[in-house]
């Protein structure tokens, strides 16, 4: 018996990836907990990003009085890493949502672009923000925005940067047209892999607790 999942989420990737266990709780099991620092600092960064661009070129930044020493860390870098934006064109996308069907896997793909802005030569860079640099959760989300801009805009985008607001290190990925393969295959194998019961539990019969 296989787990139907009827969305594909960045969020889901990560929190697979992260805890098989929590996922199952959280996910099949629909047993919600308040929000954790992670999911709460998330919220505060899109707001703050969203207010940035609120503001005319030349004008922007943001307030935000965090009240922990790390937080104000991550404060420090998220306004370094927008104004260092500046020189960019105005952005396609600011935390845009979209969501588009795969019928052939029977579900939706869904995710959640931060920053996106066109170049010169009529390419794109799509821009993320992250808490953490676990290299399995970075790749899948550098897969999942390929094959998503490749289904939705028939465009993949020509770099994609992942900063790193802990640290304030970026890590920028150049895209080649035989990424769309290769991230096709991955999610493909990600999404099995979620809706395999075995992931979860090796008793099949804890599967009902």
């Amino acid at each position: 018996m296989n787990i139907r999942i009827q969305n594909l989420t960045d969020t889901h990737l990560s929190d697979f990836l992260t805890c098989p266990h929590s996922f199952w709780r959280k996910y099949i099991k629909k047993k919600r907990s308040s929000l954790n620092w992670r999911e709460k600092m998330e919220q505060t960064i899109q707001r703050k990003v969203l207010e940035f661009f609120s503001h005319p070129m030349g004008n922007r930044s943001f307030i935000w009085t965090p009240t922990q020493a790390s937080n104000q860390t991550i404060a420090n870098h998220l306004l370094r890493s927008l104004k260092e934006d500046c020189h960019r064109s105005v952005p396609i996308f600011v935390y845009k949502k979209f969501s588009i069907p795969i019928p052939d896997w029977d579900i939706h793909i869904t995710t959640t672009i931060p920053l996106a802005f066109w170049d010169d030569h009529g390419n794109f860079t799509v821009k993320k923000f992250l808490l953490d640099d676990t290299p399995e959760i970075m790749e899948s989300w550098i897969f999942l925005c390929i094959y998503f801009c490749h289904l939705a805009f028939d465009q993949i985008p020509a770099q994609i940067e992942l900063v790193n607001l802990v640290s304030g290190q970026m890590t920028v990925r150049t895209t080649h047209q035989t990424d769309i393969v290769t991230s096709k295959q991955y999610l493909h194998l990600l999404k099995s892999s979620i809706t395999d019961p075995s992931q979860y539990f090796y008793d099949m019969q804890n599967i009902s607790h």
